[in-house]
């Protein structure tokens, strides 16, 4: 770790630990048990104005990893096992919380993501999608609305961002027939 960013001293380092994650499914299972990520659980987001209540949130707090930084060399590959990891226990820590609100306030909770890592840090947008859609059937029976949110421009109709949003919409709809009495 270097300035809070997984910077291994080489690149060997990375496709050691791919090897073994690869080789040895129940460390990586036990490894994932051990991500955290950081949660408020009601945040204020806005000012009360003109005697109106404040607007608060729960904002989760997770990372993906830095594939962009340190320089040349990295291959994705190397990174994929751990990369995957992280973008599943990130997702599914995120929904899980959403879920834990949506039972204790008896209502539909909408979430709001980014595509966590697929920027600046160079995480494959595949990860995150696989992440997002296994937690998502994962949660299913959850009354959640998970709402993608894009940087810049909205994705080309066709594209594998495009085919998720269809897919999420056609499960939430599902849950909501399912889940109707909250």
């Amino acid at each position: 770790m270097r300035n809070g960013y997984l910077l291994p001293p080489t690149q060997d380092k990375m496709r050691e630990l791919a090897e073994r994650l690869r080789a040895e499914p129940q460390t990586a299972e036990h490894a994932q048990g051990e991500f955290a990520v950081g949660v408020h659980w009601e945040t204020q987001v806005k000012r009360p104005r003109n005697g109106r209540e404040p607007h608060h949130v729960c904002q989760v707090f997770a990372s993906a990893l830095p594939l962009q930084y340190g320089g040349a060399g990295r291959r994705a590959q190397d990174w994929e096992p751990l990369g995957r990891m992280v973008q599943h226990a990130a997702m599914e820590s995120t929904l899980l919380v959403a879920a834990l609100l949506a039972s204790r306030r008896k209502v539909r909770v909408t979430v709001y993501l980014t595509a966590l890592g697929c920027g600046a840090f160079g995480n494959p947008t595949d990860w995150f999608l696989a992440a997002l859609h296994a937690s998502m059937k994962k949660l299913a029976a959850h009354p959640l609305d998970v709402r993608l949110l894009h940087y810049g421009s909205l994705p080309a109709a066709g594209s594998r961002w495009t085919e998720m949003e269809t897919t999420l919409r056609a499960q939430q709809e599902s849950t909501k027939r399912v889940r109707a009495s909250y």
